[in-house]
């Protein structure tokens, strides 16, 4: 059989199978992401191709607390009233440049600070 693909496609029909294979498991996961995420949650592929995956969730956690920080000042100072949404936009860009320009340094400090 690999006799009559070699004279079919030539030498390289492994890759092609191999890449053919790969595009539609691409494909498919991408058409899932695409109809079945809730673009609410689409922003972690924006930042996770600004500062890749592995601080993704570095980026994810300064967002939230600088949102948590902010949010708590707002409500103590009567800036802001209780059951009234805050947009989380803003936080999530802050916490993206700072994950962008501090995040790996920010992630060894959390790392040495958990795993002693």
């Amino acid at each position: 059989m690999n006799e009559a693909l070699d004279l079919l496609f030539g030498e390289g029909w492994v890759l092609w199978l191999t890449v053919l294979v790969f595009s539609l498991a691409i494909g498919s996961f991408l058409n899932v992401v695409i109809h079945r995420v809730p673009r609410q949650l689409l922003w972690a592929w924006d930042f996770g191709a600004w500062v890749g995956w592995q601080l993704l969730p570095m980026v994810v956690l300064l967002s939230a607390g600088t949102g948590a920080i902010i949010g708590i000042t707002m409500l103590i100072t009567g800036r802001h009233k209780k059951g009234q949404p805050l947009p989380f936009g803003p936080y999530l860009a802050g916490g993206g440049w700072l994950g962008l320009l501090y995040g790996e340094d920010l992630q060894r400090l959390y790392f040495s600070m958990i795993f002693q």
